[in-house]
């Protein structure tokens, strides 16, 4: 009964902590997620860009289009 007096403080301690580690990690989860959704929106805004400006141009008629980046690894 002695053991359950003193387990008492030191078990809520560790809840406290427990519940402040949950906290952050729920915040580090979803500033991570933001940060790739970020991420992933600039990248799909840029090859859409260069996607459209290429059929921008076959559409007018101009078949010497050169992708961008053909030819940079050798």
């Amino acid at each position: 009964m002695l053991s359950d007096l003193s387990a008492g403080p030191n078990s809520q301690a560790a809840e406290i902590r427990a519940e402040e580690v949950r906290r952050k990690l729920i915040w580090m989860i979803g500033l991570a997620t933001m940060l790739m959704g970020l991420f992933a929106l600039l990248l799909g805004c840029r090859i859409a860009k260069t996607v459209a400006s290429i059929t921008r141009q076959l559409g007018d008629g101009r078949f010497d289009v050169v992708l961008p980046g053909r030819g940079s690894k050798k």
